[in-house]
């Protein structure tokens, strides 16, 4: 059982429908994305000493890898 439809069913306190799956899953999707591109504002503004452009990357990867499982 995937990690989220154990979550899901956990919360719901019973299986979790494939709808809802779906939902939570572009939900996700959206998140990770936002996290990107926020990263992604942060290499051309932020002064801290980071690496924003390898982050960003990072969370691109893993908004591929929700994205495609939808």
């Amino acid at each position: 059982m995937a990690p989220e439809m154990a979550g899901l069913r956990a919360a719901n306190e019973r299986p979790a429908k494939e709808e809802i799956l779906r939902r939570f899953l572009a939900m996700k999707c959206a998140f990770l994305l936002r996290a990107a591109m926020w990263r992604m504002v942060s290499e051309s503004t932020s002064t801290l000493d980071f690496d924003y452009v390898a982050y960003s990357a990072a969370f691109l990867v893993r908004f591929k890898a929700e994205y495609d499982r939808l």
